[in-house]
Parts: C-alpha cells; sequence; structure tokens
C-alpha cells in the first residue's frame, strides 16, 4: 500500500506548477504526515511543491516521445514578473538526456487590444494577451527512436531503430496585433529562427537492424549523411481572448509556414505548410438553490462521487465535462532533388516528437511521411481534485477519443488511401491546468489493443504555448 502512495505522489510532480519555495514546501510536507497519520491530499501538494523549488530543484519527466522516464535537475529565476531563465537537465532509464537553457520575456502589445465591445463600437475591455519572446538553447541525446517505414504502407514487420542527437538555439516572438470581432477573438503574429545541428546513428546492443543499415538513403533520407540547417517560421493565428467574453468555449487556429535551409548544399532543404484548428465546449449545469432558510455559506458538503460526475465550480453549479476538436494538417515542399530528412519528417501513432497524442490505437511513430493529416474528438471529465480542501491545485481525471488521421508522401495524396481510426478511454492528473500525466487505452487502428502511459514532455523547457493563452 504504502509502494502505491509514493508512485502516486510521483505521478504529479512532471507539472509546471508556479515555483515554491522551500518553507511553504517543508509546511506541506509536514502536514502530509507520511508515517503517521497519512493525510493524501496535503501529501498531494508536498510532492508538487518539492518538484517545484525555487531557485534550485529536482526535474521528472520524460525528454520526448520514446525516451522512457526519468530525473534531473532545475534552476529557475525570475528577476521580474515579466522576464525569466529557465536551465534543466534530464536523465532518463533508456540512457537519453537533455540539457539547456531558456530565457523567456513578456511584453504588452504595441497597442491596447480592446474586445467586446458592443454593435455601437462602444464598451469591451482590454484584452490581457500578452506577447512573448523566448531565447533557447538545447543539446539533447535520444539513445533509441523507432521507425517503420515511410508513407501509409509501412508494416510492423520494418521496424528498425536509430540514435538521435541534436544541438540547436534559436529565437522564437508571438505579439497579438488586433481584435478580429467578439467571437474569433485575438489576431496575432509569430516567427522563429533556429540554427540545427542533428545527427543520427546506429544503436549498439539494439534487438532491432538500424535505420542506415536497413533503410539507406533511398528508404529514410538523411540516415547516412548528418548536415546543418537554418530554419525560419512565420505564423498566424486567431485565439480566444484571455480576457473571456465566455467561459464555456475557448479555439485556437494558426497557420505556419517554415523553410529549412540546409547549410551549403539543397539536397535536404525544404519548405513545411501546416495549419492547425481547436474548439472546446465546457458543459456545465446549475445546482440546486439552498432550501429556503438554509445559510448560504454552511452548504452540505457533496459526496465525492457526486462530484465525480459533475465537478462543483465556483459559478454556483458544476462541470460535466469539455468536448475538444481539433485538426491538423501538415504538407512539406522540396526542389527538384530535394528531399526531407526522415528525421523531420511527421509522425502519426502513439504521441509525435513534441509529446503531442495523435493516433493513439498505434504505437508511437507508427507512420512517418512528409505529409500528414489528423482530426480528434475528446471529451474529458474532471472525477476528483488533487490538494488540500477548498484549495486544490489540480484535478484526476477521465476521457475517451477518437482520431482519425493518414501520411502521404506528396500533399495531393492525404486522403488517397482513406483515415486510418481509432477510439480508447484515458485517465489523467492535471496540475496547474496542465496535462502532466496520462494513461489510454487505444484500439481500432487495425494494429492491435495499445495500452501507453505518458508523463510531460521536458522537451521544451518550459511548458509554454505561444502568447499567453493556456490551452
Amino acid at each position: 500500500m504504502r509502494r502505491v502512495r509514493w508512485f502516486h505522489l510521483i505521478l504529479l510532480v512532471a507539472a509546471a506548477a508556479d515555483a515554491e519555495d522551500w518553507k511553504t514546501t517543508k509546511q506541506a510536507c509536514q502536514d502530509a504526515r507520511f508515517f503517521n497519520g497519512f493525510q493524501l491530499h496535503n501529501a498531494e501538494e508536498c510532492a508538487v511543491d518539492f518538484f517545484t523549488l525555487d531557485p534550485f530543484g529536482p526535474a521528472i519527466g520524460s525528454v520526448t516521445t520514446g525516451s522512457e522516464f526519468g530525473g534531473g535537475v532545475h534552476f529557475v529565476t525570475q528577476p521580474t514578473a515579466n522576464n525569466s531563465f529557465t536551465e534543466k537537465g534530464l536523465y532518463t532509464l533508456n540512457q537519453s538526456f537533455l540539457f539547456g537553457g531558456q530565457y523567456q520575456f513578456n511584453f504588452r502589445p504595441p497597442h491596447p487590444i480592446v474586445t467586446g465591445r458592443r454593435p455601437d463600437g462602444h464598451g469591451g475591455q482590454t484584452d490581457l494577451t500578452k506577447g512573448n519572446l523566448f531565447i533557447t538553447a538545447v543539446h539533447f541525446d535520444l539513445h533509441s527512436q523507432d521507425f517503420y517505414g515511410l508513407g501509409p504502407n509501412s508494416t510492423l514487420a520494418g521496424h528498425a531503430v536509430y540514435r538521435q542527437h541534436e544541438t540547436w538555439v534559436g529565437i522564437e516572438g508571438y505579439s497579438p496585433l488586433a481584435s478580429v470581432g467578439n467571437y474569433l477573438g485575438i489576431f496575432g503574429i509569430s516567427g522563429q529562427l533556429k540554427y540545427l545541428h542533428p545527427a543520427t546513428t546506429g544503436v549498439s546492443g539494439a534487438s532491432f537492424p538500424s535505420v542506415r543499415d536497413l533503410y539507406g538513403e533511398a528508404g529514410a533520407p538523411s540516415s547516412t549523411v548528418n548536415h546543418d540547417f537554418v530554419a525560419a517560421d512565420v505564423g498566424f493565428d486567431v485565439r480566444t481572448p484571455t480576457s473571456r467574453p465566455r467561459v464555456w468555449e475557448h479555439h485556437e487556429a494558426q497557420v505556419t509556414y517554415t523553410h529549412y535551409s540546409e547549410v551549403g548544399s539543397n539536397q535536404f532543404s525544404f519548405g513545411r505548410l501546416e495549419a492547425f484548428a481547436s474548439v472546446s465546449f465546457d458543459l456545465s449545469k446549475s445546482l440546486p438553490k439552498p432550501l429556503p432558510g438554509q445559510s448560504l455559506l454552511n452548504q452540505p458538503e457533496r459526496p465525492w462521487w457526486r462530484n465525480a460526475l459533475c465537478m462543483e465550480n465556483s459559478r454556483k453549479g458544476c462541470d460535466i465535462g469539455t468536448i475538444t476538436s481539433t485538426s491538423l494538417v501538415t504538407t512539406s515542399y522540396t526542389s527538384t532533388g530535394s528531399s526531407v530528412p526522415f528525421y523531420f519528417q511527421p509522425t502519426l501513432g502513439g504521441a509525435d516528437f513534441e509529446g503531442v497524442d495523435t493516433l493513439r490505437g498505434l504505437v508511437d511513430y507508427r507512420l512517418r511521411a512528409p505529409n500528414r493529416l489528423l482530426t480528434q474528438v475528446d471529451f474529458d471529465k474532471a472525477i476528483a481534485n488533487i490538494g488540500v480542501k477548498g484549495h486544490p491545485i489540480g484535478q484526476y481525471g477521465l476521457y475517451g477519443f477518437f482520431d482519425a488521421g493518414n501520411v502521404s508522401l506528396t500533399p495531393g495524396q492525404l486522403t488517397a488511401q482513406g483515415l486510418r481510426t481509432d477510439g480508447g478511454i484515458g485517465v489523467s492528473i492535471a496540475v496547474q491546468n496542465k496535462i502532466v500525466f496520462r494513461v489510454y487505452y487505444g484500439f481500432g487502428a487495425g494494429e492491435g489493443n495499445h495500452l501507453n502511459a505518458k508523463a510531460a514532455n521536458t522537451f521544451a523547457l518550459t511548458p509554454h504555448s505561444i502568447g499567453s493563452w493556456i490551452p
């Protein structure tokens, strides 16, 4: 039983919660009474506080998909409310590692953005969405990554492995520009410039053949040679305002073009156009009003099973769950004689390189090609709070999902062979509105059923999204 308790707490600490000092953490851990009258909710708070110590503290999670679970250290300093510096190092169970640093600067938009105006042009409120700038340097070494061939007709029998290590430095920025109506929300622009030094090799002692030996250049471009790249991108998006006029809906849509230029040659230079859209609807209902004569300040406590069905919120109601629909299209373009390096090609199956769930009824990285199409519908709901009563720091959740997608070697063939589909159910742990651990069971994709567990992805150093909007 004690082992279960400790495992439960470890799952919470991959969070990117607000940093805590040692005094707060010490008090939370004392209140947990680990060895005498164990208090679960205080222990949950102790665990999260411990792994977000400021400025020095331990780190836990995975580097990226396929790197397995690991631990390390982090250093975070925030001189002002609008700028911070993060350093992080992580080493995992399969001998993968990452270390890097990132500077973040937040700023106000060039001019105030007013949302929610009335039809006569009056009223409204100033939106609080901030722009941001990230300067990042990272080195990582992924001991073993999976590859099954390119295109929609690859098979599990073509399983090969490769080791990937890379050093990159870059600058990334986003700025909100204007309001584009009460529904569409905030229009913004983003950009990025990176210098990348990637390399792939074989995996010593592996039970599967190496990508270089099994596929070579014909089946896996750039598997036998290594080159440096300069990547530049520009993107435009619309998103729900931070000062949302509707609490029950949020959305984001983004179009980005990235050009990868090989240094010293054009053999592996290519362009990539990506479009992403997501919309979520929160389902809720009102709770019964107090009986006549009953005090509003002395309401009977709701039993846990009622909260599991409909989680009580601060708006005198309860949340049934959230329905989210997401679509993603990635297309790649090359000149005559050029090709996209296999390790830069997007994937479907499990989670992709960025840790984003794709076709969850397939194994990680199962389908890979220069072009991909993915659409998903998820329903998730909170079933219990994490932390001390009255001051939750997160939630346990259940969710169900449906995925459909495929890959292709050319943009025009994305739907030529139909879409692979799957469905499934899962459980999750969220801290500070971010999913930090999830376990799901996917089925229906034609290659068996798959149970998968994923910790928060450490690859991004800090779990920022472009802009200050939190999905």
